[in-house]
């Protein structure tokens, strides 16, 4: 924009004014034309001179009155805010030029300059004020409305409705009773427990670039009280048994308060109000039942249940089960603990098992053992009582009676595999070079042997059922053998010893003198060169170590070993 000289000359020549209708150069100075006396804006006035019409305010639109102007005439118009040109243009055969003033004009001063040649090519001009431009005003203010749930956490929503001209924008402030409430300036508001029974409304202020603002509050809604909602349902928890407690499980939203009555059926409990309860004697066979009371300020109350399953007696937890000792053999007696328990019992009650079946009379917590017992496993149950407890019967490990050793074979000689002696493992009392030979025939030739074995002491030999006889030289007697042993630590004397049955595995320090001891790791007792896993011939300053997995180990000439 370019700022207007702010005068022209009255009087130009013809050439003059149309070079300046056709907006190409400014007004000449004085001393370039002929002096023609100047027209007074103010006598044309009275004869119809051109003025400003409209309503001067930011986007009104304005335009310029010709007067006694028009028909042939040529008139230019130059538009001004405060001097400064904003808008240029020719009128021709009575044309009326309009202009709109912008939002931002608002304080400035309106002006016009007009330039008139007339048909007979005088020139006049006219500087026109229309005066300090004022604030638009909006031509439809319409009253707000609330939309939106009117409860206590609800959500409301300001409607500012249609407003015109349209691109106004809004603010919003939320009142209580007439009371702005401090923070609530946005379109929506969530009412809080403060709102409950409370009128709420919500002013609107609408504002555009060069209008005056202007201010609309709505109606009034009241607000009624919120709902409480948990988050998950109200229900029981717990083992419903005597001696338990039982809580209640639930989802009370934050600042709410609740509280509780527990029912035995519909007998209300005496001082049962916290949101736990322990389980009385009394409570046994009944179903419990408690009843919540929610309350939260700003919402209704709100109420609940829930009921717990049956109340039944509560249980003796094992703590350790009842054991077995005694010497397991007929004749022996054996003696079966108590166990212990999570309370202590009133009374204690007695059964002993042979296998599967109860054994007639044995109730009590010792017992002796007879024939009928040799080979079977025993056992023992003893069952707990106590009041309001129910009965508990507990049973201990099984104990196997093992069959005592029995002589198959009391002197040397050949015998036959299945009618003299059965296929199996038997150990001999010992001797001195102790020879026997498992047997496919009896010619007496050397293929007749399967295996043959030459020791010292005590010894162990497995007879296969393939095997046709069996031959036994200063071995003493030959027996069955027992499930248990001795299980020593310690060995003194030469021979073969069943691992965890006569020795225990582990490490073995020999500290012996001598240089012919001999010693063998066994996975079994059939004399074959398979059966032997590591040995050692040497001086009997010796380490052994047998592991659990050997079957057997057989020493001799080593002294004494003794497990570390």
């Amino acid at each position: 924009m370019k700022e207007h000289p702010g005068w022209r000359k009255a009087c130009l020549s013809v050439i003059t004014a149309s070079v300046l209708l056709a907006g190409l150069v400014t007004a000449p100075a004085a001393s370039a034309t002929v002096p023609v006396a100047p027209v007074t804006v103010t006598a044309l006035e009275a004869a119809g001179d051109p003025a400003i019409t409209g309503t001067i305010a930011a986007e009104s639109t304005v335009a310029i009155g010709l007067g006694r102007f028009g028909g042939e005439s040529r008139i230019t118009v130059d538009w001004l805010l405060d001097g400064v040109l904003q808008a240029d243009g020719m009128l021709v055969d009575g044309m009326s030029h309009e202009y709109q003033i912008p939002a931002s004009a608002v304080g400035k001063t309106l002006s016009a300059y007009v330039v008139v040649v007339t048909a007979e090519d005088e020139v006049l001009e006219f500087n026109l004020s229309g005066g300090t431009v004022a604030h638009g005003t909006f031509t439809a203010t319409p009253v707000p409305t609330i939309s939106g749930t009117a409860v206590v956490d609800g959500k409301l929503t300001a409607r500012p409705g249609t407003w015109s001209p349209d691109g106004a924008t809004f603010s919003y402030r939320w009142l209580r009773d007439g009371v702005s409430i401090a923070g609530a300036t946005k379109s929506t508001y969530s009412p809080v427990s403060a709102d409950r029974g409370q009128p709420i409304s919500v002013t609107v202020t609408a504002s555009r670039t060069g209008y005056t603002p202007v201010t609309q509050t709505s109606a009034a809604t009241k607000i009624a009280a919120g709902t409480i909602r948990p988050s998950r349902s109200m229900k029981v928890t717990g083992s419903a048994r005597y001696g338990s407690t039982l809580k209640v499980s639930t989802g009370w939203p934050s600042g709410a308060k609740a509280t509780y009555q527990w029912y035995r059926g519909s007998s209300r409990i005496k001082g049962a109000t916290k949101s736990s309860y322990k389980l009385a004697s009394q409570d046994v066979g009944n179903y419990l039942t408690v009843k919540a009371t929610v309350t939260k300020p700003g919402y209704a109350a709100y109420r609940d249940s829930a009921k717990s399953a049956k109340v039944g007696k509560a249980v003796l937890s094992v703590k350790s089960a009842p054991s077995i000792s005694g010497t397991k053999k007929a004749g022996s007696t054996l003696t079966v603990s108590r166990g212990s328990y999570s309370v202590r019992p009133s009374s204690y009650s007695y059964s002993w098992y042979r296998g599967t079946k109860r054994i007639a009379g044995a109730t009590r917590s010792s017992y002796r053992l007879t024939s009928a017992d040799v080979g079977k496993k025993i056992t023992a149950k003893v069952t707990v009582k106590r009041a309001n407890y129910g009965t508990r019967t507990v049973a201990s490990a099984a104990v196997s009676i093992p069959r005592p050793p029995r002589t198959v074979i009391s002197r040397d000689g050949t015998y036959r595999v299945g009618s003299d002696i059965k296929p199996g493992l038997y150990k001999s009392t010992g001797g001195d070079l102790c020879y026997w030979a498992r047997l496919s025939g009896f010619s007496g030739s050397f293929e007749d042997i399967n295996s043959n074995h030459l020791a010292s002491g005590s010894t162990y030999v497995r007879i296969l059922p393939g095997d046709r006889g069996f031959e036994t030289n200063r071995c003493g007697s030959w027996k069955t053998v027992s499930s248990s042993g001795a299980n020593a630590s310690r060995i003194t004397r030469d021979g073969t010893y069943r691992v965890g049955v006569d020795i225990q595995p582990g490490t073995y320090i020999g500290r012996g003198s001598g240089d012919s001891c001999y010693w063998a790791i066994l996975n079994d007792f059939t004399g074959d060169l398979g059966d032997l896993e590591e040995n050692y011939f040497g001086s009997a300053r010796t380490v052994v170590e047998i592991p659990p997995g050997a079957a057997g180990f057989e020493v001799s000439r080593c002294g004494t070993l003794v497990r570390d």
